[in-house]
C-alpha cells in the first residue's frame, strides 16, 4: 500500500501541465525547427566542403533533429524529466547551431544559411519555452486540477 502512494505520488509530482495555448506555441515551434532543420540538410547536404565530409553540418542536423525529437516527446508525455531533456537539447542544439552558423559563415563564403538561421532561432525559442515550463512552481503547475477543487 505504501509503495504505491509513492508511486502516486511521484507520478503526480513527476506531471507537467502545459497549457493549450503554450502547447500550440511548442508544436509550432517544433514542426518549423524541424522544417528547417531539413531544408537546411538539403541546402548543405549538396555543398562540398575542402577539407572532406561536412562534419560540422552533420553534427549540427544530428543535434537539432535530436532537440525536434525531445520536444515532441516532452508534448506528447508531458514529464517533468522529458521537459528537462527537451530543455537541455534544445540548448545544446542552440549553442551547436549558432557555432556551425559563425563556422559556415566564416569559412564558407556563399554557403546557405538561412533555414540554418531560423532553425538555431528555434532552438533558443524551444530552450526557454521548455525552462519555463520546467521551472513553473508547483502552486501554478496544475490550474485546471486547482480551479475545480477551490471552487
Amino acid at each position: 500500500m505504501v509503495r504505491a502512494l509513492a508511486a502516486i505520488e511521484h507520478r503526480v509530482l513527476d506531471d507537467i501541465w502545459i497549457g493549450r495555448r503554450r502547447t500550440a506555441i511548442h508544436v509550432a515551434m517544433t514542426a518549423i525547427l524541424a522544417a528547417a532543420t531539413v531544408a537546411w540538410w538539403g541546402d548543405a547536404a549538396g555543398e562540398h566542403s575542402t577539407h572532406g565530409a561536412n562534419r560540422i553540418p552533420a553534427v549540427t542536423v544530428g543535434i537539432l533533429v535530436f532537440a525536434a525529437l525531445a520536444s515532441l516527446a516532452a508534448l506528447a508525455f508531458r514529464r517533468f524529466r522529458i521537459c528537462c531533456t527537451a530543455a537541455y537539447a534544445c540548448g545544446l542544439a542552440a549553442v551547436l547551431g549558432i557555432g556551425a552558423f559563425w563556422w559556415l559563415h566564416t569559412g564558407r563564403p556563399g554557403a546557405a544559411l538561412t533555414w540554418l538561421a531560423v532553425a538555431d532561432v528555434m532552438a533558443v525559442l524551444l530552450t526557454v519555452g521548455w525552462v519555463a515550463v520546467a521551472t513553473t512552481p508547483i502552486e501554478r503547475s496544475q490550474p485546471e486540477m486547482r480551479a475545480h477543487h477551490a471552487g
